[in-house]
């Protein structure tokens, strides 16, 4: 396990990557704002208070069946979610608007693209030209409740 308790603020990149065992927990409770981060090879990622992303958040090739960040509202760049085969759920409730590129592909046992609650826009223009949902057998993809 890896934990960073009082970590509140992350300036600069993060990057927790290339851990080749299947049990690397992260734990970051406090965190509230990271300016970039790039995590893979996790098999947990604890992120309840992460607030704002300055620039890109990308979670790929990781062993968790969930990914949560109930708090997260603004990601400025790009969030990617990508190659993490185990995945099954997402859940970012109060996400509002990403800045960039939405881009969710590979995760072979994601069938359910649905833990996005609040009225959102990305990039330019609200679920435009920069989403990217492939590479998958999607039952629903919905945002704010609506099926995309």
């Amino acid at each position: 396990m890896i934990s960073v308790p009082n970590l509140k603020e992350m300036s600069g990149q993060m990057l927790v990557q290339n851990n080749s065992a299947e049990h690397v927990q992260l734990d970051l409770p406090s965190l509230d704002t990271i300016t970039n981060g790039n995590f893979s090879g996790l098999s947990s990622i604890n992120i309840p208070s992460l607030q704002t992303c300055l620039e890109n958040l990308t979670f790929a090739y990781n062993y968790f069946t969930s990914l949560s960040a109930p708090n997260l509202i603004d990601i400025d760049s790009n969030l990617s979610i990508d190659s993490s085969p185990e995945l099954e759920n997402i859940s970012f409730p109060s996400l509002s608007s990403i800045g960039g590129n939405f881009h969710i592909s590979n995760n072979s046992h994601l069938l359910n693209i649905d833990g996005f609650g609040h009225p959102w826009s990305i990039g330019w223009a609200a679920c435009g030209d920069n989403v990217w949902i492939k590479s998958g057998s999607f039952v629903n993809v919905a945002v704010a409740g609506n099926l995309i």
